[in-house]
């Protein structure tokens, strides 16, 4: 079988590309059955607001017709929402079971949103907010461009028992 130089170097150049898909990001610290365990109480309470973020041209946009997520704030989220939401580190290894007790509400087309019959406790609130980029003007002219900016936005809150907090999940100024 005569095997050719190209051949020879495709199955070393096959297994670094997939190492370096494999790892390179943040590995969890907390453990994982800390993130199992939602906040607990019997008086419910309730989070409201309104999802809303100002575009790098310094428009006011709404996060209309999106999803904002709750998740309950435990060591392992906690870390999870410095690290990846805050930061933006890449993390390794997420375990699905880790947000089990996440809620998801849709946002209206006015941006604003409400989560009823909470426990009391810590949340985080993490939004993506998806809008059409403005056109470039030159002159009369206007270019249209086909892209789609996406913004993450989000908020912590702490909510007591037979509370109703209202919060703006919004991405906070650099």
């Amino acid at each position: 079988m005569n095997v050719s130089l190209k051949q020879k170097l495709l199955i070393p150049v096959m297994l670094f590309a997939l190492a370096g898909c494999m790892h390179g990001g943040y590995k969890h610290e907390a453990p994982m059955d800390e993130g199992l365990s939602p906040p607990t109480g019997t008086a419910l309470a309730t989070i409201a607001g309104d999802v809303r973020i100002k575009s790098r041209a310094g428009e006011l946009r709404t996060g209309s017709d999106t999803t904002v997520h709750l998740v309950p704030a435990t060591p392992y989220s906690t870390e999870w929402f410095d690290r990846y939401v805050v930061k933006g580190d890449k993390i390794d290894g997420k375990d699905p079971r880790s947000f089990l007790s996440t809620r998801a509400a849709l946002v209206d087309g006015e941006g604003h949103f409400e989560f009823r019959g909470l426990p009391a406790g810590a949340y985080y609130l993490v939004c993506n907010v998806h809008f059409q980029r403005p056109g470039l003007r030159m002159g009369r002219l206007t270019f249209r461009l086909r892209s789609i900016e996406t913004v993450e936005a989000y908020a912590s809150i702490t909510v007591m028992p037979e509370e109703k907090v209202e919060v703006i999940v919004t991405r906070p100024p650099a």
